[in-house]
């Protein structure tokens, strides 16, 4: 599972040759297999945007977030003992366990300023057009 000796490593060294971003010319955090998951993070983001969206009661919406979080978070760190949990590779667990955290935050941030009310603390925050 190191960053030279993996299969996405192996992938782009085939494929990509001498054209690859870390001095070593072994491996590249941006390759053909780390691409995969990169992907997928963006699913993740794309759904739980969709969630929101929709024309349920924002209990439900931060419930339903809560859930699919921990879910993930919890899928992510199972996994992690048979596929480590890293950023440099953007394996699958890494995606599962920081796409799990952030909808953890996002339904407490949710909660706080849209069904709370509480939005003071968030004026640095916000984006005038």
């Amino acid at each position: 599972m190191g960053k030279d000796n993996n299969l996405g490593a192996y992938i782009d060294r085939a494929l990509s040759g001498g054209h690859l971003w870390s001095e070593s010319k072994t491996w590249d955090p941006e390759g053909l297999l780390s691409t995969l998951p990169a992907i997928a993070t963006a699913l993740i983001g794309i759904l739980t945007g969709e969630w929101l969206r929709s024309e349920r009661r924002g209990a439900r919406k931060v419930l339903g977030l809560v859930i699919a979080g921990a879910v993930l978070m919890l899928a992510g760190r199972l996994l992690h003992r048979y596929f480590p949990i890293n950023k440099n590779l953007w394996t699958s667990t890494f995606v599962l366990f920081t796409g799990g955290f952030a909808m953890l935050l996002l339904a407490v941030c949710y909660w706080v300023v849209d069904l709370r009310g509480w939005k003071k603390w968030a004026v640095p925050f916000l984006v005038s057009v």
